[in-house]
């Protein structure tokens, strides 16, 4: 027989076995089948469950179990497979019965409840009698160390089989953990509005110990765990005791305090599993922490400030890189139950974990192999195991050379190709107004709501208009005013009118539908048509059907229109001169794009800027973006690194570190691509959508 490994679970240092087989012999595992064709079977005779000849057994968990229970099951199921290269047969119990059959879990079949009769919590046993191999814990996690226990013991050499008549049972025996003159499975718990996860973390512990899972009581009788989170104790303190009486006492003012009492009591029983052994709990422990994050609310100033023990963007190639974080809230330092953590690097690694927040700081170290940036978040997380506010997290970066990043995915060798050909089909539509709606906007304003021919593919709305709204200073001077654009991030709205001074502004809508609806109109767009617009795999293979190539042209014949109806030839108030264009997000992406297609640019302004080295990620190693189609051929026309090197006009990107949607390698690839005067500004613990109050920015510029 294979020695038993309890190598799982919790019960990895506290197991021992107790064998009550037939005769208290142990089973004869591996010992020669008997043939497929034997009709009867005597006690003791091996027979074949599954081999290379196949299987002739079908696996059955109970119509209503939890996960760990069907995981087990289906962990049978992958054995066999292994075995006869074919999937058996996995049903519940809700079915008809088969003549063979592998229960595993309490059943509805007779055969699991006799199996079941008598297990404690800890214990499990397998049981054959009939054509029913039953496999049955006195809780779920036992059931698991069964099948586990079942799968290890009884398969040898590709051949699963088990003694008729096989009767084993494991039998754990529980250590004694005493409290003064009492013993611990006495006690019952008591809670007073403490979170149900901290209860449930108690009982969890107490069973861990003394494979007994304790009662819960509504009254302070007899002995108990009192668990207490009352605002009128001490501010600031928590206490973990055994006091006179002999009862439990875990209090403090606020749940993240009574999380750190129940974390004591936790770590106090933690390594009192020893089967069989007597030990001692002694519990006296207090002190004071941090305001608890909890109690601060949206009017308080709350957020994380992070710094690396060196400038952010400094480090190089193989060097330790360290990331100190802090909790704020009322400008104090704030606690919580536990920060939970992942980093992220462009060399492909990943790493996550937890950590106590009873100092509201930690700090995580890691290395880089490679240029690039190792992204971190950091999550504040209650004592009821819930993220307190996930709008209040750290997302931030370090990096390592960030100076030498390129794009990853070469160009395609037509690119210059593709445009000259997509331009000209704009080129052939003459942008001619379809609607010229005056609004009433601003004062001192004339305001329109526009539609403009263009070229597109109706397949999408139907429609290949330009949308927008129009804008510009009443009673302007010839040749007094810039021209302007703005452009929207990834969605489907309406844009907003925009009013400036010195400037004549066209707001473009990103899509060929009307403007200025209510929100019903655009949600069923969201919904309906436009429902991932630009997302899909197989248009995205073909540039041509790229969804993107349309938008980018209705912008190009958005800025012809304004050139031609306020140049010289019309009411000729545009200076002649001066096109500035602004956008975040996918806005970031159309302005950079428009720059590099549209010379007479004279300044872009791009915001966390989208589909940056857009194939990135197909390196292996490169943090992909949280938010962007798969990497197709065709969006190879699109990627904001190539447009970049065709720029000549003045560029100024800012970005977020922490960015998940827009990861910085992408955005720093595509600095390094413009050959323009430029500036970077990255923002430590900077996201898509979130300005931190603090934190470091980082700049690089050239001429």
């Amino acid at each position: 027989m294979k020695n038993y490994k309890l190598s799982f679970l919790v019960f990895a240092l506290i197991a021992v076995l107790v064998f009550a087989s037939c005769g208290n012999e142990e089973p004869n595992i591996g010992g020669d089948p008997l043939s497929r064709d034997t009709v009867s079977y005597e006690m003791g005779d091996n027979v074949v469950i599954a081999d290379s000849e196949g299987c002739d057994y079908s696996v059955v968990r109970p119509d209503a179990c939890s996960k760990e229970i069907t995981d087990a099951a289906v962990s049978i199921n992958k054995v066999i497979y292994g075995i006869i290269g074919t999937l058996p047969k996995l049903k519940t119990d809700y079915g008809t019965k088969g003549e063979l059959e592998i229960l595993v879990g309490n059943t509805n079949r007779p055969e699991s409840k006799s199996a079941a009769e008598g297990l404690g919590e800890k214990d499990f046993r397998i049981l054959f009698t009939s054509g029913k191999i039953a496999i049955v814990g006195g809780s779920d996690a036992s059931t698991v160390l069964a099948v586990e226990y079942f799968l290890d013991n009884y398969l040898s050499d590709g051949v699963l089989s088990i003694d008729f008549g096989e009767d084993y049972t494991y039998s754990y025996v529980a250590p004694c953990v005493m409290v003064g003159d009492s013993s611990l499975e006495e006690y019952k718990i008591y809670s007073e509005s403490a979170p149900e996860a901290l209860v449930k973390k108690i009982s969890d512990a107490i069973f861990a110990a003394i494979g007994k899972t304790p009662e819960i009581t509504e009254s302070r009788s007899g002995k108990y765990i009192e668990l207490t989170s009352d605002p009128s104790l001490e501010i600031g303190y928590y206490m973990a005791k055994v006091l006179n009486d002999g009862n439990i006492h875990l209090q403090s003012d606020t749940a993240t305090g009574l999380y750190f009492s129940v974390d004591h009591f936790v770590s106090a029983i933690k390594d009192m599993n020893v089967p069989g052994e007597v030990y001692e709990l002694e519990l006296s422990k207090s002190g004071a922490y941090p305001p608890a994050f909890e109690l601060f609310g949206e009017s308080d100033e709350r957020y994380f400030i992070g710094e690396t023990e060196k400038e952010s963007l400094s480090y190089e190639i193989g060097e330790e890189i360290v990331f100190n974080i802090s909790l704020f809230a009322g400008g104090d330092l704030a606690s919580c139950a536990h920060f939970d953590w992942t980093m992220k690097g462009d060399d492909g690694k990943e790493s996550s974990g937890s950590v106590p927040g009873s100092t509201g700081q930690l700090t995580l170290s890691t290395t880089l192999e490679n240029n690039g940036f190792v992204m971190v978040e950091v999550r504040a997380i209650g004592a009821d195991g819930n993220e307190i506010d996930k709008n209040v997290r750290f997302s931030g970066a370090a990096g390592v050379h960030p100076e030498l990043l390129k794009i990853t995915k070469e160009e395609p060798v037509d690119f210059e190709e593709y445009w000259e050909d997509a331009i000209s089909e704009m080129m052939a539509v003459d942008p001619e107004i379809i609607e010229m709606e005056e609004i009433e906007g601003k004062s001192g304003y004339k305001a329109y709501k526009m539609k403009l021919a263009s070229a597109g593919n109706e397949k999408w709305t139907g429609e290949t208009y330009v949308a927008g709204y129009l804008t510009y200073p009443e009673n302007a001077a010839k040749k007094s005013l810039s021209i302007r654009a703005t452009f929207q991030g990834y969605g489907v709205n309406s844009p907003s009118p925009s009013y400036n001074g010195n400037s004549i502004t066209f707001a473009v809508c990103g899509h060929s539908i009307e403007i200025g609806m209510d929100s019903s109109y655009y949600s069923d767009l969201q919904k309906g048509i436009l429902n991932g617009h630009g997302w899909s795999t197989a248009e995205n293979a073909d540039g041509k059907n790229v969804y993107f190539r349309y938008m980018l042209l209705r912008d190009l014949q958005a800025l012809r229109f304004m050139k031609e109806y306020f140049g010289e030839g019309g009411l000729d108030i545009w200076d002649g001169d001066s096109i500035n264009l602004s956008g975040s997000s996918q806005g970031g992406f159309q302005v950079i794009a428009l720059a590099a297609l549209d010379k007479d640019v004279d300044s872009i302004s791009a915001g966390v800027p989208w589909l940056c080295d857009i194939g990135g990620y197909t390196d292996g190693k490169k943090i992909k973006s949280s938010f962007r189609p798969d990497f197709a051929d065709g969006l190879g026309y699109f990627d904001s690194a190539s447009f970049a090197s065709r720029i000549k006009c003045k560029v100024s990107i800012s970005a977020g570190l922490g960015d998940p949607l827009c990861p910085p390698a992408g955005v720093a690839a595509m600095y390094n691509a413009l050959n323009c005067p430029k500036s970077l500004t990255f923002g430590q613990n900077q996201t898509h959508s979130y300005r931190p109050p603090y934190g470091d920015k980082f700049t690089f510029s050239a001429e």
